[in-house]
């Protein structure tokens, strides 16, 4: 929520809040992904921010390719107490990519398979030995 009550010009370019003061508007996704999502939230990738935003129940309202608007009842510009009382959703415990990870790990220490299989020459070099 700080971020949106900054002095910094060149965020405020890129996102800003809406005029009800539940939510805000991003109006330059590459220029947030690029100048805001590294310097405030320690990420790059505007999926993975929207993903977070997802958790914690945000709605979420495309404008085009390039804004986006986010609006929750409990994010309200200048109440901190309420941004507090958000409760994220859950973290699955078992999501596709700990279940591929698992399985990778399982594979790599699984002892080597050896079958042995005999040669057709072997056989016949051992029968026409046997044979006076």
């Amino acid at each position: 929520m700080e971020v949106l009550d900054l002095e910094d010009e060149e965020a405020k370019q890129s996102f800003s809040w809406l005029p009800h003061g539940r939510g805000f508007i991003i109006t330059d996704k590459k220029k947030f992904a690029a100048e805001v999502l590294p310097k405030y939230f320690g990420e790059s990738k505007y999926t993975s921010f929207t993903r977070r935003l997802n958790r914690w129940y945000f709605t979420i309202q495309a404008h085009g390719h390039k804004r986006a608007s986010y609006y929750h009842p409990q994010f309200i510009r200048g109440d901190i107490k309420s941004c507090h009382e958000m409760i994220p959703a859950p973290q699955r415990k078992n999501s596709r990519a700990k279940k591929a990870m698992a399985a990778a790990r399982a594979s790599a220490q699984a002892p080597p398979r050896s079958i042995s299989i005999p040669s057709p020459l072997a056989t016949d070099l051992v029968s026409s030995n046997a044979a006076p």
